[in-house]
């Protein structure tokens, strides 16, 4: 999945610089933002249709922007790898969205609990 990844950064980078005189700083740069972007982009998505077919939508999204604002603020655990990844945060966002609507919280009480648990 990375090799993937990485390969198609690499190709879209090569044709982004073509046609200009890139340094080799420059370009590792660009492939670094294009990785970060598109790797957001896809974990988000993935995540999201996810809670839409798991029918927890609004309440994975809420729990997803707590917790992604708790990440950005406090850190935490990094996986080694881009699938160990989506599958534990997948797990954990769509998890929660679809335990919140079993349990039958509320979105107020979901966001403490949220706040809590990070």
């Amino acid at each position: 999945m990375e090799h993937i990844f990485y390969s198609t950064i690499e190709k879209i980078t090569d044709f982004l610089t073509k046609d200009t005189l890139c340094s080799e700083a420059r370009r590792k740069q660009l492939i670094y933002g294009l990785q970060v972007f598109a790797y957001n982009v896809f974990v988000i998505s993935v995540i999201l249709i996810l809670a839409a077919i798991c029918r927890c939508f609004l309440t994975s999204l809420l729990i997803f922007a707590v917790f992604g604002t708790f990440r950005i603020l406090a850190g935490g655990y990094h996986c080694n790898s881009m699938a160990k990844c989506l599958l534990t945060t997948t797990a954990v966002i769509v998890g929660s969205g679809k335990c919140a609507q079993f349990i039958a919280f509320s979105l107020p009480v979901t966001i403490l609990l949220c706040i809590d648990l990070n």
